[in-house]
């Protein structure tokens, strides 16, 4: 019984330190995938202009709207 426990734990640890690796590399480094180095792009133009997100209506479908207080940085 304990060493099933241990096994379930063990793989749960595994599949979680998998996860955060890949996560990890594709904020902080270079991503393994292309797609996903497109979408972390995408992300961080979009964020830096809040009138594109508001004029996209990406985020409002889902109740978001902190980002329609804000304007571009013209400066």
């Amino acid at each position: 019984m304990f060493k099933r426990i241990l096994k379930w734990l063990g793989g749960i640890l595994l599949v979680l330190l998998l996860i955060a690796a890949i996560v990890i590399n594709a904020v902080w480094f270079r991503p393994w995938f292309l797609n996903v180095f497109y979408e972390k792009v995408f992300v961080e133009f979009v964020f830096d202009e809040p009138e594109l997100l508001s004029s996209i209506g990406l985020v409002e479908q889902f109740g978001i709207t902190g980002h329609n207080a804000r304007l571009n940085d013209a400066s």
